[in-house]
């Protein structure tokens, strides 16, 4: 069974607009500010662009060009606490964001929650500029008609309000290789239950697939056998293209594989994970090779 936390994070995934299929994005160019981009292969420039706090970490970053070509481009960051590349196509609780482009004769696009929609590199970020470089897909929304691929863009631009230091418990990551498959989480959440039963849990998921990792009996770094029998620790995994219902699992013969949780504190669970997982139910057939690593905070 999946954990009662995915339905803690089905509200926080659509926190941005999703969309369809998200192509791999062409890679960021050098910095010319305030903000460019090339946008379906025209250049563009903003004609005003500005960055705007919206709370801790939370950085809101418009540029727009009133002119052809007269696109709007709006980024949503969360628990962005220094320089560094972050995801774009995921939710609040992760590291990144979400982008919203729009123009006025041709529609909307906004890229989809698929973990892997672009990324934006921040190599600036002092209490008033932030700057960095950015590439992404987005899919059509409100009108638009095909994808919308932004390459080469970059950004350097002030900074209004507060926008104060990340809390160590702050965002979340979900990276893996599910089947030769890249998976990066768009939303995800961890739980740690102390007392006389302690346990740790992970729920992620993106536009495609749903991932949950279960250990019973966890309250420390170390490594964990995945096991079907007491103490229970688990890896389950569903979804493929045509089929969310089917599913693997390691809680049945011939699945394998361990957790090995290397940071156990007060503020954030970090570690890997390994695995060989059996069918499970809605079709799924042939075992599914997993590996990955989880940065989680501690609510």
């Amino acid at each position: 069974m999946r954990l009662p936390a995915f339905a803690l994070i089905v509200g926080l995934i659509f926190v941005a607009a999703c969309g369809g299929d998200d192509p791999t994005p062409s890679g960021p160019g050098s910095t010319v500010g305030p903000m460019t981009a090339g946008i379906n292969g025209t250049q563009w420039t903003a004609s005003t662009a500005s960055a705007v706090t919206a709370g801790t970490g939370l950085l809101v970053i418009n540029g727009t060009r009133l002119t052809t070509p007269n696109y709007t481009l709006s980024f949503t960051l969360s628990n962005i606490g220094g320089v560094g590349v972050y995801a774009l196509g995921v939710g609040v609780n992760m590291f990144g964001g979400t982008v919203v482009a729009s123009s006025p004769t041709l529609g909307g696009w906004s890229t989809p929650l698929s973990g892997s929609a672009g990324e934006i590199n921040v190599t600036t970020l002092t209490a008033s500029r932030i700057a960095g470089t950015f590439a992404f897909v987005a899919t059509p929304q409100s009108g638009a008609t095909g994808n919308l691929t932004v390459t080469s863009g970059s950004f350097d631009v002030p900074i209004t309000g507060t926008l104060g230091a990340v809390p160590a418990n702050a965002g979340n990551k979900v990276s893996a290789t599910i089947g030769g498959v890249a998976f990066n989480a768009a939303a995800a959440t961890g739980l740690v239950n102390s007392g006389s039963s302690p346990s740790f849990s992970i729920a992620a998921l993106n536009l495609d697939r749903n991932m949950s990792i279960a250990l019973a009996n966890v309250s420390a770094a170390g490594t964990y056998a995945l096991s079907a029998v007491t103490p229970v620790r688990s890896i389950q995994i569903s979804g493929i293209p045509g089929s969310a219902a089917a599913t693997w699992g390691s809680q049945l013969t011939g699945g394998s594989g361990s957790v090995t949780i290397t940071t156990f504190s007060a503020s954030r669970v970090i570690g890997t994970f390994t695995g060989t997982l059996v069918p499970l139910a809605g079709g799924a057939t042939g075992n599914l090779a997993v590996t990955g690593t989880f940065d989680m905070g501690r609510p």
